[in-house]
């Protein structure tokens, strides 16, 4: 194997991408840095007939890339930095290969970059699927073409559901009168009488050139050549195309634009919108970008050679909060998500606590930190600090009020740990207590809320592998998961 070059890759997010390079389908993934695997896997087969590759390795990784061309196409959507060789302040990951055709490798083990692969999807999924649900893209020309396509065809689910016909006067000589008789039909019914009249009547149709348009982009999108060996991000293709399908028959008999006068015709519109269209607005920068990228394939063949798109991404942060939340609801906590307090001497908007729980009585924030030196952070114990007096401030003089018992910072561990860890911290300072103890004389209150840390499991692909019929389900397999390994979880919270 060459040398190769090394990079530092600095990312907080879990990340999958899809990249297609010349004759091969590689997919790249980064995974949560708390997870105990600590390696560069590359995966190498064939699928379909077609070479595959699977590159997996941990976030904040210092790796010894050998495929160059591979990591220069994804320079595109990620930051890395080039390291020099002296640099001793990283441990270097090199690559381990998993080949399809090694015999002395089990079935499993060919398989265990999947299952990571897998499992950074379901993960991520735990952040994207409590986001709203708006097809709206905020950098339309700087999005991935799939998620364009995709918002494109979301967008449309509801924009065609009442759809707006238009008139059209037609002439047309039929067997029955429609309409009214032409002026010619007239003279024609005493001159030369006949069994077919000539009649000028109103056709009701869908032509209006928004509408042709769509026809236009719905064209492009569904011979767009998405495809995937991965089964679940195929299966993602597949259902965005069956989608369109519907589109295209609710739109049956509209005459598509040609390319270039689509163009055209949607400049146009962009410029002045029909009143009763104003809610298609939305859609004219997608339909802009699907236009302009099939007129750019046209010109530049070179560039199809190679594509790349992030599949899947989540703030790994996010990500965490989400699978406690879900924990959390499970053993029948009340979950108030990125509660609001206003900034210390009101400047700069609010500030947002990650959980608030039941009502108050515990403040909970999620920390994504690998280490327990930082979790326990001044900068943490000085926001949580803010938090419980900003809570506490709430209503100071009604003694019905939740006050704080407890404030909590939970942070995640490792796959192989198999108990929850936490540490209480109370306060030292009596003076503190004492300023305390003045100030909310109104509120009984035991002690001044102490800080705790608490480590929770992150599970591994393993564990989610073994919890996969309930994800495929649309199971709440964080709820299975929290049920067979950590039945305590919900205990250690107050509820009252």
């Amino acid at each position: 194997m060459p040398d190769g070059r090394e990079f530092y890759i600095e990312s907080k997010k879990q990340t999958i991408a899809q990249i297609l390079l010349a004759d091969t389908e590689y997919i790249v993934c980064t995974y949560p840095k708390v997870w105990s695997e600590k390696k560069y896997l590359i995966y190498v087969g064939e699928r379909n007939g077609n070479k595959f590759e699977i590159h997996c390795f941990p976030q904040k990784s210092y790796l010894r890339v050998e495929n160059e061309e591979l990591f220069e196409a994804l320079k595109e959507e990620w930051s890395f930095t080039l390291v020099s060789r002296k640099d001793t302040s990283h441990t270097k990951i090199s690559p381990v290969y998993i080949q399809e055709s090694d015999p002395i490798l089990s079935d499993q083990e060919k398989k265990h970059a999947e299952r990571i692969v897998n499992a950074v999807w379901v993960l991520t999924k735990l952040e994207n699927d409590h986001k709203r649900k708006n097809q709206s893209i905020m950098k339309v020309d700087s999005a991935d073409l799939f998620d364009v396509y995709h918002a494109f065809i979301g967008q449309l689910e509801h924009l065609l559901r009442d759809v707006k016909r238009s008139y059209r006067e037609t002439t047309e000589r039929t067997r029955v009168i429609r309409g009214r008789l032409s002026n010619r039909g007239r003279v024609n019914l005493v001159m030369r009488p006949s069994n077919r009249f000539e009649c000028i009547f109103d056709e009701f149709v869908v032509q209006a050139p928004v509408y042709k348009i769509i026809s236009t982009c719905l064209d492009i999108v569904l011979n767009a050549d998405f495809h995937s060996s991965f089964l679940w991000l195929h299966k993602q293709f597949t259902e965005m195309r069956q989608q369109g399908q519907v589109h295209v028959r609710t739109l049956a008999g509209v005459e598509a634009f040609p390319r270039n006068l689509a163009r055209s015709e949607l400049r146009r519109l962009q410029r002045r919108l029909p009143r009763r269209f104003r809610s298609f607005e939305p859609l004219l920068p997608l339909m802009k970008r699907i236009l302009d990228d099939d007129a750019s394939q046209l010109v530049d063949q070179d560039e199809l050679a190679t594509s790349v798109r992030i599949v899947h991404e989540a703030d790994s942060e996010k990500v965490w909060e989400k699978f406690l939340e879900n924990g959390l609801k499970l053993f029948g906590h009340q979950v108030e998500d990125q509660a609001e307090y206003d900034r210390t001497w009101n400047v700069g908007g609010t500030k947002e606590l990650d959980i608030l729980l039941n009502g108050g009585v515990e403040l909970v924030d999620a920390k994504y930190y690998s280490k327990l030196g930082e979790v326990r952070g001044s900068g943490n114990q000085y926001q949580m600090f803010f938090y419980m007096f900003a809570q506490f401030a709430l209503n100071m003089d009604d003694p019905d009020n939740k006050r704080p018992k407890r404030i909590t910072l939970v942070y995640p561990l490792s796959d192989e740990e198999e108990e929850i860890q936490q540490e209480t911290h109370v306060l030292e300072d009596e003076r503190m207590g004492e300023i305390f103890t003045t100030l909310y004389t109104a509120v009984p209150q035991d002690q001044f809320p102490p800080l705790r840390t608490l480590g929770v499991p992150l599970p591994g692909p393993d564990v989610i592998e073994e919890l996969s019929d309930t994800i495929l389900h649309g199971g709440n397999w964080v709820k299975k998961y929290f049920e067979e390994y950590f039945s305590e979880f919900g205990a250690q919270f107050y509820r009252n």
